[in-house]
């Protein structure tokens, strides 16, 4: 008889059926939950949702097993006419996901090669499957692919997974190119996009073509302010950064844990006394002076002004304490001559 792979009622019921095909992954005890003798019949979103979570939780052997079943069913998949329909081409970007998550590029890409339709969502996939395991000049071969290609529409998501990719000096140009290609495709005014290329243009020490994303923004958030500080103090234009921190403070947006850690590395670098004081006050008042990150930046930023006493006194009453915390603290005492 053949399986018609229907679940019904699952969002009500998704908790327990998820825990139920996950738990003999997590426990080493393998078998293919979706043979013949199983009891879950799933449908085209279940069976996507399923291998999403195969790949955020690395589990391969069950996402593989899953693959495996797919195309053993004749009756979910027809190769050439099945495949086509876009509830199945879901699945297969779901799939082409869980490899890629899983470090299996080989099989990501063999994959991907043999699919007979493909849309912006397949490439996007193999694209960042490559660049996160590091595989940066496949990444950017799959990008000159797409876009040569002239078929696939090169979206936000496109951009701002290419322009994650480049940091460093050597990258400057890439950025500039991949600003050039936001321009033509009308997407200058993406958040998004303009964050990350942002973000970009400040890992490549592109000061000012990240001021002139910045400043030409319409719309800018938490995320956009931090990525400017950030990269300023990151590029050792403390003054700047700090200003920059100042300024947001006025404005209408909260500045969030790595702006405080950004301004306290600008402070750092300015031997800020008074500065780094008043964010210590203000991160006092918001009640995260003792995340074990911001001590951390707090120690650096008293040690490099000179007050190793006030970095000893936030080691002293830290609830937690780690390698990071440890050095800063053993470096100010040495930079101090103790």
């Amino acid at each position: 008889m053949k399986s018609r792979w229907i679940f019904h009622n699952l969002s009500s019921q998704l908790p327990s059926w998820v825990s139920n095909l996950l738990s003999p992954f997590k426990t080493q005890n393998h078998q293919n939950p979706l043979s013949e003798s199983s009891k879950f019949v799933l449908n085209h979103a279940d069976l996507s949702l399923l291998l999403s979570i195969c790949g955020k939780e690395c589990l391969l052997h069950l996402g593989s097993s899953i693959h495996a079943s797919i195309v053993k069913k004749s009756e979910f998949l027809d190769l050439e006419n099945r495949l086509s329909t876009r509830s199945a081409l879901v699945v297969w970007n779901s799939l082409l996901f869980m490899y890629s998550k899983c470090g299996e590029l080989s099989n990501a890409v063999k994959l991907f090669d043999h699919m007979p339709v493909k849309d912006t969502v397949s490439w996007n996939t193999v694209m960042s499957g490559f660049l996160r395991n590091g595989e940066f000049d496949m990444g950017f071969g799959v990008f000159k692919r797409m876009r040569d290609s002239g078929l696939y529409q090169i979206d936000k998501a496109t951009l701002t997974t290419i322009l994650s990719a480049c940091e460093g000096p050597e990258f400057c140009n890439v950025s500039k190119m991949i600003h050039a290609l936001v321009i033509l495709n009308g997407n200058e005014q993406e958040l998004t996009v303009g964050n990350a290329l942002i973000t970009s243009y400040f890992k490549c020490g592109c000061i000012c073509s990240g001021m002139q994303v910045f400043d030409e923004m319409l719309e800018r958030n938490v995320i956009t302010w931090t990525a400017v500080i950030s990269g300023l103090a990151q590029n050792e234009c403390y003054k700047e950064s700090l200003k920059l921190f100042v300024k947001m403070r006025c404005g209408s947006v909260d500045p969030n844990l790595l702006t405080y850690l950004s301004s306290l590395m600008a402070c750092s670098g300015l031997q800020a006394s008074s500065e780094g004081r008043q964010i210590h006050g203000l991160l006092w008042k918001l009640g995260i002076q003792s995340d074990l990150c911001i001590e951390s930046a707090l120690m650096d930023m008293y040690s490099k002004c000179g007050s190793v006493e006030d970095a000893w006194k936030i080691f002293e009453s830290a609830e937690e304490l780690d390698e990071v915390s440890m050095t800063v603290i053993l470096v100010g005492f040495a930079q101090n001559g103790f």
